[in-house]
């Protein structure tokens, strides 16, 4: 455990670590969600895995069945056939309560990396969220947008820059319009420093945001999340809140900073919603068990793999 993690847990020893780890079903009484409490879909990878072990490995079952127990997100991208159909879905299937969506499909996605691909051009994107937001259609909702499209631009040329700039203007405008909280990825704490981020923010349309999303799929420490969260808000304003992903990071990052299927690690505090300051949200943003692509062993991007999924719940109770 790092020393800024350290520190953090003890600043927030009365709130923040607290909450961290009550019963998602447990509605947060003030602030932006106040009343709300966040969906757990009663199918999932993790629940129809569980019923597979049931008889075989019931150990194996019941780390399933707790991973189902938990609300996580939907992401929608290049891959999704209805955009709209299946944005409408899942928030009506919430009833009211909170569900997670997560925009996955900026053009020149991930650099070429495993998860590359994305909308073709520039109006193919536009059409895209335009559909998602007519999926919300006005119902408040949680958007995690475009998960280290704010970060990873070095691939880009200057006017694609310039580009990925306006076209992450335009899906927080729409989306806002449409009824969601839209919180823009800003990588994680050992990524960019608060200033540069800050600034490649703004020009995204920030400011007009609920906030930022932090440690998307990533595992750096909650501490050290919180303290970058903290950072850019004192530069950006008090308005620009955050939320964590805390699906795998347990047990923080390794010691090299593995990022893809990233070694032995364990799920973190579960997904809460609450209002401590600018945190607005534990959440499990990447699904625990999604593979990032073929590394360490792992099956392409965003493929169930049950065996990291047992061994990311397994080592959380270690």
């Amino acid at each position: 455990m790092s020393v800024l993690e350290t520190s953090v847990r003890a600043l927030f020893a009365l709130g923040v670590a607290q909450i961290a780890f009550a019963p998602s079903a447990f509605a947060v009484s003030t602030g932006r969600f106040a009343g709300k409490t966040l969906y757990v879909a009663p199918w999932s990878n993790a629940k129809v895995q569980a019923d597979l072990w049931r008889y075989s490995d019931p150990v194996g079952a019941g780390y399933m069945d707790e991973m189902a127990a938990q609300p996580q997100a939907v992401w929608v991208g290049d891959w999704t056939v209805n955009v709209r159909d299946t944005v409408d879905s899942a928030v009506s299937a919430a009833n009211g309560k909170l569900r997670t969506i997560v925009v996955y499909n900026i053009p020149h996605r991930d650099c070429g990396n495993y998860s590359s691909g994305g909308a073709r051009d520039a109006g193919s994107y536009r059409w895209f969220i335009d559909q998602v937001g007519a999926g919300i259609r006005w119902r408040q909702t949680i958007v995690i947008l475009e998960p280290d499209a704010v970060a990873l631009d070095h691939c880009l040329t200057d006017w694609q820059r310039t580009e990925r700039h306006e076209l992450l203007n335009y899906a927080i405008d729409t989306l806002r319009e449409g009824g969601a909280a839209v919180y823009l990825d800003a990588g994680d704490s050992d990524w960019l420093t608060a200033s540069e981020m800050a600034g490649r923010l703004a020009a995204s349309g920030v400011h007009r945001a609920a906030g930022v999303s932090l440690n998307v799929a990533h595992t750096e420490w909650t501490g050290d999340e919180i303290a970058y969260g903290e950072a850019l808000q004192s530069i950006l304003g008090q308005h620009i809140h955050y939320v964590i992903d805390t699906s795998r990071n347990g047990d923080g990052p390794t010691w090299d900073s593995q990022w893809c299927n990233p070694t032995n690690r364990a799920t973190g505090p579960h997904p809460v919603l609450m209002d401590q300051g600018g945190l607005d949200a534990y959440l499990w943003v990447k699904q625990p068990g999604g593979s990032d692509g073929n590394c360490n062993g792992g099956p392409n991007a965003g493929v169930w793999w049950p065996e990291y999924a047992r061994t990311l719940i397994q080592n959380s109770r270690n």
